[in-house]
């Protein structure tokens, strides 16, 4: 079995919801999914309801792309910024971290 390391089950959750719903949305564009199962156990208005609305899986893909991207460029600056290859500033209420690098 593959090892997840620093890997957050949380987001990997939020992320696999955010890709169903991409999904279930071009499926429900390609395929009318009225006649389908899922319409039979939860309702055609429920299933409407979420494939229509399954782009959103798409802004939620990128939202926790951006999170991640920041907090691993973090953990590399902060390492560097002690070695003296680069300086990190702390926005306000340190709730952002900068990295300038220099030679």
């Amino acid at each position: 079995m593959m090892s997840i390391g620093r890997r957050n089950a949380r987001i990997d959750v939020i992320r696999g919801v955010s890709i169903l719903l991409v999904l279930f949305h071009h499926f429900n564009i390609a395929y009318r999914l009225n006649d389908t199962f899922l319409a039979q156990v939860f309702g055609w208005d429920a299933v409407r309801a979420v494939a229509r609305n399954g782009n959103y899986g798409v802004t939620m893909f990128f939202v926790i792309s951006g999170y991640l991207i920041t907090l691993n460029a973090g953990r590399l600056c902060l390492p560097l910024a002690s070695a003296g290859f680069c300086w990190v500033s702390s926005g306000s209420g340190g709730s952002a971290t900068s990295c300038t690098f220099s030679t």
